[in-house]
This record gives structure tokens, C-alpha cells and sequence, in this order.
């Protein structure tokens, strides 16, 4: 296939109030269709530009037919997954069974991307080959929901997301497995998914019904399979985004309520861990949802005319969380201005405006923003967090590129990708820690790029950046 078969299509975003007012209303309903009994896969890059390849025939995929990104929930620690145009899974880095293989597929822990074939990107091995519409994944394990009726599977190293996995310490590779609940069916009419840093994850379904499953004390249920987690009587709201915490699940509704599950603080890595919730509200419960106290301000009743509408945590020493508004602004807040951007980090305040994807890793945000300039194509990707495995400068929101059309985080890397002025594929690149390969390998192939706070382009040995045709949505 040649090169202009695989690129896409950009248009220029529209720069006026009204346009972007117009634009976030797109974005708002579409997430209110998802959870509203419409099985609807709402692609992170929908508003940037559109792309040929939902359209074409199966018979003309790419060479290596990515679709960019897979999700904005993905915390893998040493993994990189995508989607191809086809709705197949792919993964590299690691990809065997050590310790922080976020995507494994059996093997040894020696299978990673520096052993060629093992590690290089390899399709995941879902029975049946369906299409998938959404991946989501903790630090070690990978649940995603299927593009034709929402089943979800889970494949991973070792977590309580897997049908066949008790321990998080089990350093095993699961081959992918359907998730079924606790009465034998499978779960399955799933439109928005998300997991936790560790060992729980949380689904909605067409009907609007919330499930969550994994280690109880973690965001997860006892039993560890999915349960049906219902909100407190008289809640009038419906799910509209997911997401996850450390130890923590939770949702956002169309009403702009934030309600959690799990705790706020935990004694991992030497009791480093921090809240995350604004106000430090405490959170300890795996059965009953906790409503979030300081993010009622901006709520639909209290601000109609810029309510949240998406949420992330994320923070080992500093606890933080953003908020993405209804009008594209950003409300940050944590424990230390290195996470969240503004001077005053306890106190929730707007950081950025014009955002139109949000994309948090665990120790930054980084975002997708509408450039000033009108004749502009794509977004400015912008970030903030610690310089190494963030975007960010550890002070305020820095811009990173120009051109963008998407983004996906991992736990502590981000990749992206650019396009020319013409809207065709210039590359996919990316930024943050590396030791196994999910930000790509060194001119030579023989190890990581280096170079956690380097911007580098993602390559591979062999492999031209038209071979590498992330392909957006």
C-alpha cells in the first residue's frame, strides 16, 4: 500500500466562541448518547480531524494498521497497546510475563521489545478475532469491550482484572479470557470502560448500569468478579465518563456529580501515597459510592454553563486530580504545584482553557488544546507534571508540539501523533520512561531510547514512520 493510502485527512479546527461553544456540545452529547442505551465508541481525536480508514474495506488495511489511540485510561508501567483500523488490539514493550508487563501474552519475562519478534508489536490473540471499540488497563492487565455487542475480555501479568488471576504478585502471562459475572454470563453491553492503577476496573453499560470488578480494597468488589454497583437512592444522574484512581474507580455524571469507590490513600511504596480527591476527603468503602465533596461547584445545578464532565487521579508522593469542564477549560488540584500546574494546589483552579481531549498519565496531565491560530491543523499538545515522566516543567502547563491530532498516556509516558501541514502522517512520537521499549528503541535496535525528558519520534528497526501508521479515529 503507498503512503497516501494511509494518511489522514485533517480539516482545521474551528477557532470562534461559537464554534467551539458548538463543538464542546458535540462532545457532551456524544458522551450523553454513550451512556443514554446507544453503544457509541467515542473516539479521543473526533473533533481534530477526519480519518478514511473507518471507511475503507477490510481487504486495504495498512502494513501495520494502528488506529491512535486505544484509550485514555491506560496505566501500563512498560506497555504500549493501540487499536488498528480493523478494531484489532495490538501491543510492545513488554509484552511477556515480568513484573509491570502490562499487556502480557504468556511467555517469559524476557519477551519484551528488545528481543525482535517477542517484543515487537504483536496483535493480541482475542478468541473469535473480534473488533474491539475500547482498551483500558492497569499497571499490569488490559480489559477491553468488543465493537459489536460490548463484551469485554482481559489479558495481562498478573491482577484481579483476569478471570483466572486472585494475586497481583502472580508474574504469569494471561492469555486473553472473557469476564464474566458472578452469575456465569458474560459482561457484556459495556459503552464506557476503566480501570484503576491497581487491580480494579469499572464499566457501564447500555442500560446505564455501573460494574465494577477486581481486589475489593483497591476500587474492585468481594469476590472479584463484576457486580452491579448502584448509586445512592434519589441520584437522578447517569454515567457519562469513567475513571480510575490509585486504589480508586469512579464516574462522572451527565448532571456533573463525581461519585467514587475504593480509598483515597494506601500504604504502598512506603505510605507515599497521597489523596486525590480536592479537600483531602477521605474515601474508604468498596461497596457503597462516595460523592465528591469538592468538586460540587461545578456540578450541572451549581454551574450550568461550565460543569465537569471528566475526571483523573493520579500521584505517588503528590496526590493530584484534574477535571475536564463542559466549555474545554481544566480545574486541577493536588498535593504540590509539581502535579498540578498552578501555585495554589490544594485549592481546585483552572489551569487551561480551549481543551478539547485530556489525557492524565499517573504523575501529569497532558491535553490536546485548540490553537489560536485559525489557519492551524490539528492541536497543540500541551502538558503539565514532572518533567520525566510527564510533559510538563513541574511548574505550570508547557507546550510540547504543534500539529497533533491525538495523544494516549501510559503510567509514566505519553505518545502522540503529528501531522504535516497537508494533514498526512508525519510520525508518532512520544516522551517519558523507557526501559523496555513502549516509547520505541534506539536508532541501532539494540535497547530503549533513552532520554525520559527528550521528545523522540517512535521507530523501530526496519520500520519507516508509514509503516507506523497510527491511524486516528
Amino acid at each position: 500500500m503507498s503512503e497516501s493510502q494511509i494518511r489522514t485527512t485533517a480539516r482545521r479546527v474551528p477557532q470562534s466562541g461559537a464554534a467551539h461553544r458548538t463543538r464542546t456540545r458535540r462532545f457532551v452529547s456524544a458522551m450523553l448518547a454513550a451512556c443514554c442505551g446507544m453503544a457509541v465508541f467515542i473516539p479521543a481525536t473526533a473533533a481534530a480531524y477526519e480519518d478514511t480508514a473507518s471507511t475503507r474495506s477490510p481487504s486495504t488495511a495498512a502494513i501495520v494498521p494502528y488506529r491512535w489511540p486505544a484509550t485514555l485510561q491506560a496505566k501500563t508501567v512498560d506497555t504500549a497497546m493501540s487499536l488498528d483500523a480493523n478494531g484489532k488490539a495490538w501491543a510492545w514493550g513488554r509484552v511477556g510475563a515480568g513484573g509491570d508487563a502490562g499487556a502480557a501474552l504468556g511467555g517469559t519475562a524476557t519477551d519484551t521489545i528488545l528481543n525482535g519478534a517477542n517484543g515487537y508489536p504483536r496483535q493480541v490473540p482475542i478468541p473469535g478475532d473480534p473488533a474491539l471499540s475500547m482498551i483500558a488497563a492497569d499497571r499490569r492487565t488490559a480489559v477491553a469491550a468488543t465493537a459489536d455487542t460490548g463484551q469485554v475480555w482481559a489479558w495481562g501479568a498478573g491482577s484481579y482484572l483476569h478471570p483466572d488471576s486472585k494475586s497481583q504478585y502472580t508474574y504469569r502471562g494471561y492469555d486473553p479470557k472473557a469476564v464474566m459475572k458472578a452469575d456465569g454470563t458474560p459482561l457484556d453491553g459495556i459503552t464506557l470502560l476503566a480501570a484503576s492503577e491497581r487491580n480494579a476496573a469499572i464499566a457501564v453499560d447500555t442500560e446505564g448500569s455501573i460494574w465494577r470488578w477486581g481486589n475489593p480494597v483497591q476500587g474492585g468488589v468481594d469476590g472479584y468478579v463484576p457486580q452491579a454497583s448502584p448509586l445512592p437512592a434519589g441520584e437522578k444522574g447517569r454515567p457519562m465518563s469513567v475513571m480510575g484512581g490509585y486504589y480508586m474507580v469512579g464516574t462522572v455524571l451527565d448532571n456533573g456529580n463525581v461519585y467514587v469507590w475504593g480509598r483515597t490513600t494506601a500504604g504502598s511504596h512506603g505510605g507515599n501515597h497521597r489523596n486525590e480527591l480536592p479537600g483531602n476527603q477521605s474515601v474508604n468503602s468498596s461497596t457503597d459510592a462516595t460523592l465528591v465533596n469538592g468538586l460540587q461547584a461545578w456540578n450541572r445545578e451549581n454551574s450550568p454553563d461550565s460543569y465537569v464532565v471528566q475526571v483523573g487521579f493520579g500521584g505517588f508522593d503528590w496526590g493530584y486530580g484534574v477535571a475536564l469542564l463542559s466549555d474545554g477549560r481544566v480545574l486541577s488540584w493536588g498535593q504540590n504545584q509539581l502535579v498540578t500546574g498552578h501555585p495554589d494546589p490544594t485549592t481546585p483552579a483552572i489551569v487551561a482553557d480551549n481543551v478539547a481531549v485530556l489525557a492524565p498519565n499517573f504523575y501529569g496531565v497532558a491535553y490536546l488544546r485548540e490553537p489560536d491560530d485559525p489557519d492551524a491543523v490539528g492541536y497543540e499538545l500541551w502538558g503539565y507534571g514532572p518533567s520525566n515522566y510527564s510533559l510538563g516543567n513541574g511548574s505550570v502547563p508547557v507546550k510540547i508540539d504543534d500539529n497533533v491530532t491525538s495523544v494516549q498516556p501510559g503510567m509514566g509516558f505519553n505518545l502522540w501523533m503529528r501531522v504535516d501541514a497537508a494533514g498526512g502522517l508525519q510520525g508518532v512520537y512520544g516522551r517519558g520512561y523507557n526501559p523496555q521499549g513502549a516509547v520505541g528503541l534506539n536508532a541501532a535496535g539494540t535497547g530503549p531510547q533513552g532520554g525520559e525528558t527528550t521528545v523522540r519520534e517512535i521507530r523501530f528497526p526496519g520500520k519507516t514512520p508509514s509503516d507506523l501508521s497510527f491511524l486516528g479515529s
